[in-house]
């Protein structure tokens, strides 16, 4: 199998998951700039949330791009 094939079949998730940890890295960053305690806990778990649904997402806009569903 070439990285032709493989990008052809799991092009989708790959973006998918770029998306991911492009999403965590900028939230991690935002994260330092908020105060310790309560707040930043709530915010991890607010940015979990979002890296779950944003991968999700990708992967679904990208994956009916690639394969041409309509």
């Amino acid at each position: 199998m070439t990285w032709t094939g493989i990008w052809d079949n799991a092009g989708p998730f790959i973006i998918g998951a770029i998306t991911a940890v492009v999403i965590y890295i900028l939230g991690e960053i935002l994260c330092t700039f908020i105060p310790r305690g309560l707040t930043r806990e709530i915010y991890r778990i607010f940015l979990i949330v979002v890296v779950v649904i944003g991968t999700v997402a990708a992967t679904y806009i990208s994956s009916r791009i690639w394969w041409g569903i309509s």
